[in-house]
């Protein structure tokens, strides 16, 4: 009954488990703050549709010369009139091209601000799969030691002498025991609210993630520096960029007024009806155009700047991660190929001593130093996978 249990609680588990690569699929097309952006991206196609359209005409009704003495009677003059009207601006010729355009490229904007979200997603999802795995693995270490270190004062109890010595060393192996077991509940907490944050960053529960770190030969520096143009956020400033020369391309346009036709239809009750027909314009000469297409000017001048200062941070953050992740790798290769065989011999040694009687106190030391090795290890998986993921932000992946 209990192996069929424990069965089938190993199975719901595995069902729960989730690979990164899933989570990161599922994410990008459930996640709330995405679908929000591609709301407001659908609106936009409102402003593109609505820019090819006139002004709402203008209907115009009034009653001309009333006659205070006798307003009911509208026949004693000509100019008595009832009139119908209509108003229409035409808008000048390109104007409509121009404001299509515009509205066209401020949806590019907001494409690429999605696409820079779904970047920004990816790289703190991968984060905290990265700290997810970094804690279990720090649980893994710890759990280890507390098997190890257990099996050793069982050890030492049976081959010890019975003295004042030996049961100091014990009382300090107890010590050490102790400590292990609250760190691993430390690490139990830190790991529930790693989960928490991931399931929020998923969009879905997740007990359990299945993720295994291998660290291999980073890629050169140059082919992330080649691809640096592809960041999301580079493609939005170059759109922002286009939508200010739209802006400009309006406002320069605004110097041509658009004129109005009025047609009027007048009715008279003792005399012939007539037709007024009317055309107006603005005439813009306060200079309040010339101000508008200065600024916008001044606004492109500045999103150009803006999208070459951005490229030349792109590569500088390039080169800061990339030194993040070859320190990391080199750590890493030194503590698996250097230190960590070490530590390992010696843990032999130190167990076959005390089957010989021997004291507690170098095994005790030994497990301080491995717990200290493990962790530098495993902080420099997680560093090098890190720097990895905010260099695959910085190149516009989203894998």
């Amino acid at each position: 009954m209990i192996r069929t249990l424990c069965a089938l609680i190993g199975m719901v588990v595995l069902l729960k488990a989730q690979q990164l690569d899933a989570i990161i699929a599922h994410t990008l097309e459930q996640h709330a703050s995405l679908q929000s952006i591609e709301q407001r991206l659908n609106a936009a196609d409102a402003p593109i549709a609505t820019s090819q359209l006139f002004a709402n005409p203008q209907l115009v009704v009034g009653m001309n010369d009333i006659l205070l003495s006798d307003p009911l009677n509208r026949s004693q003059e000509p100019m008595q009139t009832t009139t119908v009207g209509l108003k229409q601006q035409i808008p000048y010729f390109g104007k409509r091209a121009a404001l299509k355009e515009a509205a066209i490229a401020k949806k590019n904007v907001m494409y690429h601000s999605l696409e820079a979200s779904k970047v920004a997603l990816v790289r703190e999802i991968k984060l905290t799969a990265y700290t997810v795995w970094s804690i279990q693995e720090h649980l893994r270490i710890v759990q280890d030691l507390i098997r190890t270190l257990t099996q050793s004062m069982e050890l030492y109890s049976v081959y010890s002498q019975t003295d004042e010595s030996s049961h100091m060393q014990m009382m300090s192996a107890e010590l050490s025991l102790s400590e292990l077991k609250i760190k691993k509940s430390g690490l139990n907490k830190e790991l529930q609210r790693a989960y928490a944050r991931l399931r929020y960053l998923a969009a879905e529960t997740l007990e359990h993630l299945d993720i295994e770190l291998h660290v291999n030969q980073p890629l050169p520096l140059q082919y992330y520096l080649s691809h640096r143009e592809n960041n999301r956020k580079y493609d939005m400033k170059k759109a922002q960029y286009r939508a200010a020369l739209k802006q400009v391309r309006i406002d320069e346009l605004s110097t041509k007024s658009d004129p109005s036709l009025q047609l009027a239809y007048h009715h008279r009750e003792a005399f012939d009806d007539y037709l007024n027909v009317s055309i107006g314009v603005a005439l813009p000469i306060y200079g309040r155009e010339t101000h508008r297409i200065e600024a916008s000017r001044k606004e492109a001048l500045a999103a150009s700047l803006q999208q070459s200062d951005w490229l030349e941070n792109i590569t500088a953050q390039l080169h800061q991660e990339y030194a993040a992740l070859e320190d990391a790798y080199r750590v890493h290769e030194i503590i698996v190929h250097e230190t960590l065989p070490q530590i390992e011999h010696m843990f032999e040694l130190a167990d076959a001593a005390i089957r010989h009687g021997a004291d507690m106190s170098d095994y005790l030391e030994l497990i301080e130093r491995k717990l200290l090795l493990d962790e530098q290890r495993i902080n420099a998986v997680a560093r090098y996978y890190g720097a990895q993921a905010r260099l695959s932000a910085l190149i516009g992946e989203k894998k």
